[in-house]
């Protein structure tokens, strides 16, 4: 009795958690072209709000996610809370990694305060052609490396240039266990 008591508790929380991410603004986008689970996709532009550390990705995911929670959560110069978006965008460089999390568009147009942390920078980025590759579960190396590689592998037979490095997307809190959504991203000369 106990076990189905938590199981259903377990349950519950997963769809609640499924059902309020599936509510939480998104960054925007238009698909151009779909073949399976990869999208040509016309990014407008976005307001990031970033933080980089030294190292691979893993070496970034709790302290870049703390810092930039701190800063929505009222760590700013307004002390105000800023809405949670989709998804958290993270690109690892040659030594380094740099971890954003995409503006809310409403709060972006009127004016985003200043971070308290001189970590964060605040970056508007291009319209941008993109390539994306959908997947679900949790980001493993494995599974990004070969990702990456059907990627870039459909990209060189479309004959479509692409430009490194990849971004990983991911749109779910890490407790979420069950819908997970996730993404590879590379821009794109199209």
């Amino acid at each position: 009795m106990i076990a189905l008591g938590l199981f259903l508790l377990f349950a519950g929380s997963q769809a609640w958690t499924y059902f309020s991410t599936e509510n939480t603004e998104q960054q925007a986008y238009n698909v151009i072209e779909q073949e399976g689970n990869i999208e040509i996709r016309l990014y407008p532009s976005a307001t990031l709000a970033s933080v980089s550390k030294k190292g691979k990705m893993g070496d970034i995911s709790s302290d870049g996610f703390r810092t930039l929670a701190g800063y929505i959560f009222g760590g700013n110069e307004d002390q105000k809370s800023i809405p949670m978006t989709a998804p958290v965008r993270m690109v690892e460089n040659s030594d380094s990694t740099v971890m954003s999390f995409v503006m809310p568009s409403k709060e972006a147009k009127e004016g985003l305060p200043q971070p308290n942390s001189t970590r964060i920078t605040m970056e508007q980025t291009e319209t941008v052609y993109a390539a994306t590759l959908r997947f679900g579960g949790f980001m493993r190396s494995a599974d990004l490396k070969s990702k990456k590689a059907e990627l870039l592998s459909w990209l060189d037979k479309k004959g479509i240039n692409y430009h490194l490095p990849i971004e990983y997307l991911s749109y779910n809190p890490p407790y979420q266990t069950v819908g997970r959504r996730n993404e590879i991203y590379v821009r794109i000369d199209y």
